[in-house]
């Protein structure tokens, strides 16, 4: 409940500050390297802790890129920014899980190798790769269709404080619910994809990656530390994959 009551202040605050917004942030204005080119190394060690401290809570860390430069009058770093920012977060999921990881891979390639498909490591590094296409999918959707998505009203205080709400009541509700009997040995493909569709969710602005994705697997009955390793280990290919994508357009 302190959590809840934590992300719903934090929320308000997101409105109380939307009038501040449109006076404060002028890089909403300008390409994506002019505002990078108004931003000084302070700055951006600053966002980097905001994101390396929000990255592994249940708290949308892009929203708190959004707040934290409203609050200290600095301008909006955009949706490249962050999504390059977050190249380091991976480092260190990639570190912390290496042997998680390096256990799938290996058991997953001799899975191919003796044709063993029902083998945990198979099903756990499938459920990843399908997992990780709906927010690939709708990512690229975004793009094309929305491509002034930095200036949209989706990334408005108003829009994200109304998801950061929204998620914060169903992640109380999922974990009042949740069997939280299932561990991670007993995951499967159809939990990868039913994951990766929560997880699509963290395009909207304010929705925690992590939050959604824990929710949800709080909500299919995983164990809480299941659904957050598995969390993390989803993450991993949709992050990178869009943390890379956007540094060509910072280079």
């Amino acid at each position: 409940m302190k959590f809840l009551f934590a992300v719903i202040v934090s929320a308000l605050i997101f409105i109380s500050l939307d009038d501040k917004v449109g006076q404060s942030l002028p890089l909403d204005s300008v390409s994506t390297s002019e505002q990078l080119s108004q931003m000084n190394i302070f700055q951006a060690v600053i966002l980097g802790m905001v994101q390396g401290l929000t990255e592994f809570l249940p708290i949308s860390s892009t929203a708190h890129l959004k707040i934290v430069p409203v609050a200290l009058g600095w301008g909006d770093p955009g949706v490249a920014f962050t999504a390059v920012i977050q190249l380091g977060s991976i480092f260190s999921v990639v570190w912390y899980f290496w042997q998680d990881l390096t256990k799938i891979v290996i058991g997953a390639y001799k899975s191919i190798v003796t044709s063993d498909y029902q083998s945990p490591d198979f099903r756990m590094a499938v459920g990843i790769v399908l997992g990780s296409i709906p927010i690939i999918l709708f990512g690229l959707l975004i793009k094309i269709f929305i491509p002034d998505f930095d200036n949209s009203a989706l990334r408005s205080t108003v829009a994200i404080a109304i998801a950061s709400i929204v998620m914060a009541l169903l992640l109380g509700i999922a974990e009042k619910i949740g069997s939280r009997k299932r561990n991670f040995e007993q995951l499967d493909i159809k939990d990868g994809i039913l994951m990766g569709l929560a997880q699509a969710l963290a395009l909207v602005p304010g929705v925690s990656r992590s939050g959604s994705t824990i929710t949800g697997g709080l909500f299919m009955g995983l164990e809480r530390a299941t659904a957050a390793k598995f969390s993390f280990l989803l993450g991993l290919p949709a992050i990178t994959l869009a943390g890379l994508v956007e540094l060509k357009t910072l280079l």
